[in-house]
């Protein structure tokens, strides 16, 4: 039994590229990390490959800076199938929590069961 938790990946050590497809533009993908210096060259090729104008200036994304403001439009960008501006509260939103965020709208697009446990804060 110990054996077999021994092989499960805590969360702290995962670092698999998310590739989404975006719901705000059809026919576009975004993908999400921890860290964009181990992202594959692939992926950077793919994602370059949207950029309408000026590749040479495109970069990754890097989360792990990003303020909450635009952590925020990239979740809806993510999730939200219109482009109507949102009335929400503040959220204290990190690049971690994003990513946590959008397994969840994946699993429960695929009608996979979700349970969330755990804190949540108010800014």
């Amino acid at each position: 039994e110990n054996a077999r938790l021994g092989t499960i990946v805590q969360w702290d050590d995962s670092d698999q590229p998310i590739v989404f497809f975006n719901s705000q533009t059809p026919n576009t993908i975004s993908a999400l990390y921890r860290d964009r210096t181990k992202v594959h060259e692939n992926v950077k090729t793919l994602l370059k490959s949207q950029v309408i104008g000026n590749r040479t200036k495109w970069e990754l994304d890097d989360y792990n800076s990003m303020s909450t403001d635009a952590l925020l439009v990239k979740l809806e960008y993510l999730a939200q199938r219109s482009t109507e501006k949102l009335n929400l509260p503040e959220y204290a939103l990190s690049g971690d929590n994003l990513i946590k965020m959008a397994l969840i709208l994946l699993r429960a697009r695929a009608n996979i069961p979700v349970i969330v446990c755990g804190e949540a804060g108010q800014v």
